[in-house]
């Protein structure tokens, strides 16, 4: 699944649109609308649509004896 399908998902579950989504994170829709299409976020992006969201973002590495980068 790529990014734009997972925040469209998001979207979805969230009851919102991509444009308000877009609005409640303080850009432009033509900004947001940009952005989705290349998938270039950055981790604060994602941690402010998941606040927008209303859901938990999460990211990092987890190697098998449980060392985890976050």
């Amino acid at each position: 699944m790529t990014i734009q399908q997972k925040i469209e998902s998001a979207c979805v579950i969230a009851g919102i649109s991509k444009t308000e989504l877009g609005r409640r994170m303080g850009m432009s829709q033509q900004n947001f609308s940009g952005r989705l299409k290349t998938g270039k976020f950055s981790d604060k992006d994602f941690k402010l649509m998941s606040q927008a969201l209303g859901c938990k973002y999460f990211s990092g590495f987890e190697f098998p004896d449980g060392t985890r980068i976050e």
